[in-house]
């Protein structure tokens, strides 16, 4: 009795072939993952900018951490530094 899974579906010579090809591209989805969420925690911005951020990050797979790190890492620069202006004219007033 052969145990390989998709017996009847795909050649296994094919399943392997597939299964090389898909762990290095798990492996850098998880890293770019990884990498956009620890930029994201850093940023000092309000909360909720944050958790948009990362509901792209963690729910669009490959392609929404490569939108964070090109387009979001960089808008929420500058939020941060209009954040961080308001939170300094707050003080000096108060």
């Amino acid at each position: 009795m052969n145990t390989f899974p998709f017996n009847y579906v795909i050649d296994p010579a094919v399943f392997r072939i597939i299964l090389i090809a898909a762990i290095p591209l798990a492996i850098l989805q998880v890293t770019l993952m990884i990498i956009a969420v620890i930029n994201l925690v850093k940023k000092q911005v309000p909360s909720g900018d944050k958790i948009l951020w990362l509901l792209l990050i963690l729910l669009v797979n490959t392609i929404g951490p490569i939108i964070y790190l090109v387009v979001g890492s960089h808008a929420l620069d500058e939020k941060a530094a209009q954040y961080a202006e308001q939170r300094e004219n707050e003080r000096s007033q108060g």
